[in-house]
């Protein structure tokens, strides 16, 4: 009998070890050999990542898609790229963030709704396509029914309303927001 337990003890900590340590080790191996890529296309951008966002890893993936998000929301944030390469980060970065937003759970999870918000919404400022304004909007609007009191998603609404015109909206917003500074 206790040969059985320290049998089944080694092989739980053998596992521990390889999901615990190794795999994780290695998805934030592949994240730096992406970043030290020197990718000089958007094909290449997404290829050297692709390898990080799929080593299969417990431990990872939701930092992951938050460090590649705002480094794709800095890049569309400069406006130095023109449209389709935006827009193909944009996509990109879609495949990876919307199963975890979609699933409304993991760590940065709100953080994550922001960053998207952020990056539609610098996408249409930069481009005036409605669909990025109804994305912006869509997410803002879903961090706000998450966390009504976070500035970053208050902000995110004044901004845009105040943009498209919405004075109306944007003057809602800001007295909710004038109501949590009297707290």
């Amino acid at each position: 009998m206790k040969q059985i337990i320290t049998w089944i003890v080694i092989c739980v900590s053998v596992l521990g070890f390889v999901y615990g340590s190794i795999k994780p080790y290695k998805k934030a191996a592949a994240y730096v050999t992406a970043v030290k890529s020197g990718a000089t296309s958007v094909e290449g951008f997404t290829d050297a990542f692709k390898a990080a966002f799929e080593y299969p890893s417990p431990v990872g993936q939701d930092e992951l898609i938050r460090f590649i998000s705002s480094d794709i929301m800095n890049v569309v944030a400069e406006g130095k790229n023109d449209e389709t390469v935006a827009n193909k980060l944009t996509d990109f970065i879609h495949t990876y963030a919307d199963p975890k937003i979609e699933s409304k759970v993991g760590m940065n999870y709100t953080q994550l709704v922001m960053i998207l918000g952020t990056i539609h919404t610098y996408k249409w400022k930069q481009y005036q396509k409605p669909e990025d304004f109804a994305l912006a909007m869509q997410y803002f609007i879903q961090g706000y029914n998450i966390n009504p009191d976070r500035p970053q998603f208050l902000i995110g609404l004044v901004d845009l309303y105040e943009a498209s015109g919405q004075n109306d909206k944007a003057d809602a917003v800001k007295q909710h927001i004038a109501e949590l500074w009297e707290r």
